[in-house]
């Protein structure tokens, strides 16, 4: 069995409101249950990028909004 990564978490937490802005600290503590480090911040926003670059167009988008994250499902981004 593979081991799950924060990838994994970060995009798992997401599904399960997709359309809804999900807060850093929900996110923190779904990929981190133990507790976040202190680079999280900076952790999170290379990791979405990373999901971000691996989705095939027309897919999802994830994007910042406000003080969260979302998961835009079925969004057509024009380049």
């Amino acid at each position: 069995m593979k081991p799950v990564t924060l990838a994994h978490r970060l995009l798992a937490r997401l599904k399960v409101e997709p359309g809804a802005v999900v807060p850093h600290d929900a996110l923190y503590r779904a990929m981190w249950p133990d507790g976040a480090p202190e680079r999280r911040d900076e952790i999170l926003r290379e990791i979405a990028s990373r999901i971000r670059r691996g989705l095939p167009p027309g897919h999802a988008l994830i994007a910042i909004w406000g003080k969260g994250y979302v998961l835009l499902q079925g969004v057509r981004v024009r380049g």
